[in-house]
């Protein structure tokens, strides 16, 4: 796959060489340790591909799949790995640049009816790495405001 990379679109090419990258020397930390947690953040357009980021959802989705075969493999070493996947979060850098009318149909389709902030996100990244999610492993949790159910 290496001489591969360079033709991946850019996000796609970040996904595959960082995460391997930042597991190595990672993992055997986490392996002599014999327990710890994993939490990658991905994105609900996984699930609900509402806007037309190609690249970006692939992306994300690959990382779902990526973090779920990492949940098998280090599973017998008490490493747990989840992913949380919130939808659009306000403010941030990236989401100032959000045009209204996708802020708009974004909150008309989400039951709870408005954006969440950066620390409706960190609640679930800290349960995933806390003790309460001792037997949670290759998930995925949507913050999201239901927007993926309906």
């Amino acid at each position: 796959m290496g001489s591969d990379l360079g033709r991946l679109p850019g996000p796609i090419r970040g996904y595959l060489t960082i995460n391997p990258q930042c597991l190595s020397g990672g993992s055997s930390q986490h392996e002599k340790k014999s327990q710890g947690s994993i939490i990658n953040v991905v994105s609900n357009l996984v699930a609900r591909p509402m806007v037309p980021y190609h690249e970006y959802t692939t992306a994300k989705t690959a990382l779902v799949g990526y973090s779920r075969n990492l949940a098998a493999e280090l599973g017998q070493f008490g490493i747990r790995v989840n992913c949380v996947a919130p939808g659009l979060v306000y403010p941030t850098d990236v989401s100032r640049q959000t045009k209204e009318e996708v802020k708009e149909m974004i909150l008309a389709q989400t039951p709870l009816r408005r954006i969440a902030g950066p620390g409706e996100i960190a609640g679930p990244v800290l349960f995933l790495a806390s003790e309460w999610s001792s037997f949670m492993t290759g998930q995925t949790i949507y913050v999201d405001g239901g927007l993926v159910m309906t």
